[in-house]
Parts: structure tokens; sequence; C-alpha cells
């Protein structure tokens, strides 16, 4: 059973005195409670095993099997994952090769179940996603033998677009943000770097049209997108895309 306490006392805080700061809490603690629930009914996890569960919880339509990972930690010790995995889909009846990006909640913690925590967005240090991007393509994670060739295998790609179809209205990135959008063999989906060299930040996002979706959230009041609230899987075409781009980015010239 998942610890109920925190949800409780943001409760009684919000019951005592319901102000606008109060319920802002009473909801992180709802989502946070949300993701500690699903945790402790599904013990398998990406540092723990080789194979991953469902994307959403009951669904049982997808699953993984990690190939080669690498490992990293945040500067307050949260454990990192990069991993090339194979990725089946049943309502596709396909399998391909996916890299997924990984987290814990916290040092030794949870796994990272959803994108979005506590309202929050995942990011990490740029020249750290780097390292392990560098890492699991010199461990032969990004070989062309892993490529997406089932699925439509071409896409574009656009640099520096507005940041209005990308974050949400309550996001913080600076003016000199960096933008990096593939298309993807879904044509209803894209896949998304933000760089902000100031802190050297990046974050590694999906979007999408479907609004059948789940777990799905709204970006901004009238935007056509979503923001997919799990951690991104990208096909090995893209990852290195986003490898190249990145390298621009932090090793310019």
């Amino acid at each position: 059973m998942a610890d109920a306490s925190p949800i409780q006392s943001a409760l009684d805080a919000f019951l005592s005195t319901p102000t606008a700061e109060k319920l802002q809490a009473l909801n992180a603690e709802a989502e946070a409670y949300r993701e500690r629930w699903i945790e402790s009914r599904s013990q398998v996890g990406p540092a723990a095993t080789n194979e991953e569960p469902a994307d959403a919880p009951g669904e049982g339509s997808t699953r993984y099997k990690r190939i080669i990972a690498v490992h990293g930690k945040q500067p307050d010790g949260t454990e990192l994952v990069l991993a090339l995995q194979s990725r089946t889909s049943r309502r596709e009846n396909l399998t391909w090769f996916v890299v997924s990006w990984r987290s814990r909640l916290a040092p030794g913690g949870h796994n990272r179940r959803f994108y979005l925590t506590a309202n929050r967005a995942w990011s990490m240090p740029a020249d750290l996603a780097l390292r392990m991007f560098e890492s699991l393509k010199s461990k032969g994670g990004l070989d062309s033998r892993y490529e997406d060739t089932k699925r439509r295998p071409d896409f574009r790609l656009s640099i520096d677009l507005s940041l209005t179809d990308l974050t949400m209205e309550n996001e913080t990135w600076g003016p000199r943000t960096r933008t990096v959008v593939l298309t993807d063999p879904h044509a209803q989906w894209r896949k998304v770097m933000l760089f902000d060299p100031e802190p050297s930040t990046v974050t590694f996002r999906s979007l999408t049209k479907d609004t059948t979706y789940m777990p799905r959230t709204e970006l901004r009041p009238g935007c056509e997108w979503f923001l997919d609230n799990s951690m991104q899987d990208m096909n090995v075409q893209q990852a290195r895309v986003f490898l190249g781009t990145l390298q621009t980015f932090l090793v310019p010239g």
C-alpha cells in the first residue's frame, strides 16, 4: 500500500484554510500519491531488471526487453538510464528497437513512472546527456542494425521552433533555449529535445495530437499538441540526430 500520509496532511491543510497555494500543494501530493500507488504495484523497473512493464498500468499492450544500457546520476544522486531496448506492441503486432530515457524519482527511490512529477517536467544536465549518448553509441547501441525500418523510416528535422507548441505555460525555459523537433513513424507524434544553455539543461519529450492517447497532459489551452506524460522512447535514427545536435550545441566549431 502506498503511503497516504503526505496527501492526507495536504488535504487537512486545505480543508483548514482553502487557499490557492494549498490547493496547488494538494494537487501535487495527489499526483505524487498516484505515482507511489502505481510503483507499489509494479516492482519491475529500469534499474532492477532487463524487462519493463507495459507503458500504461494494466494495459499489457507494450513490452520491453533491455539490450544495452548506460547509467548516470543527476547532481543530487538520482539514477538515470539510457537504454537500447526492443519494444513489442501487441496493438500494432510489431517489435522494433527504441532508445529510452529512464530515471528514478529520487536517489535510491521508486522508478519515475511519469514525465511530469508534482507538475514539474523531468530534465537533466546537458553534458551528462551527451556523455550517456556517446557511451551508448560506443557500446553499439546506435548501430544501423537497430534502426527502425519496419515502420515509416523517414522523418523531418526542425531546429529552433517556437517554444509555444513545445512547452507548458508554467515552464521556465530561458530566451536562448534551442529546440530540436523530429517527426515520427506515427504521423500524430513528434519527438522533442529542449536545450537551455543557461543553465546547461536538456530535456527529451514526446508530443502527440492523438486525443485518445493516455497518459497525456495538456500543453496550453487551444494547442493541438499534447504532452506524452511518460519518459521518452525514440528510435535509433532519432537518437543519432539528438546526439549530433547536442554535440553541436555543446562543442561548437
